[in-house]
């Protein structure tokens, strides 16, 4: 979790599911950031580990469903420069749609903001990287960590197919 952290750009975040509040120990750590809100939809999950989370007036949690929290917040004009979704962790159908509609939501609410997706980041950076390679086709890239540039991560591919 420290790396979506550290990937987060400031200073607003929203936070998708609360989790074990791994990504907010890691966030309440960066100075830049100016407010979190997290949304969560399982009560019970609130109440257990409420205790847990930092005791800081920049953090916020809601209760409720992420799809209608950021319709709300987007028509409210609420500003958020990273959005991370930890929701969802499994690779059933349900949890892929589930990603499609949030990925969709989030892209139409808030385009300008980086979008980090935790179960998926890897096959989302994976299929960016690909995306912008000349020959992704011949061979796709597993994940390949952000410190690369495209023309790094296309010198690399060069050397791999010598190779």
């Amino acid at each position: 979790m420290g790396e979506y952290a550290m990937r987060t750009r400031p200073p607003n975040v929203l936070v998708a599911g609360l989790g074990l509040t791994l990504i907010d120990q890691h966030l309440v750590l960066r100075s830049d950031i100016v407010r979190v809100k997290i949304v969560e939809l399982n009560e019970e999950v609130i109440e257990m580990v409420s205790p847990h989370l930092p005791r800081d007036s920049r953090f916020e949690v809601i209760h409720g469903d992420f799809f209608d929290v950021l319709l709300q917040l987007a028509a409210r004009g609420e500003a958020y420069d990273t959005i991370i979704m930890d929701i969802w962790t499994g690779e059933d159908s349900e949890s892929i749609s589930d990603f499609r509609k949030a990925s969709r939501l989030v892209q139409q609410c808030y385009p300008r903001a980086l979008h980090l997706y935790h179960s998926f980041q890897k096959a989302v950076d994976t299929e960016i990287v690909n995306s912008h390679l000349p020959h992704a086709a011949e061979g796709p890239l597993s994940f390949v960590p952000d410190c690369y540039s495209v023309e790094e991560l296309r010198r690399r591919q060069a050397a791999k197919k010598k190779d």
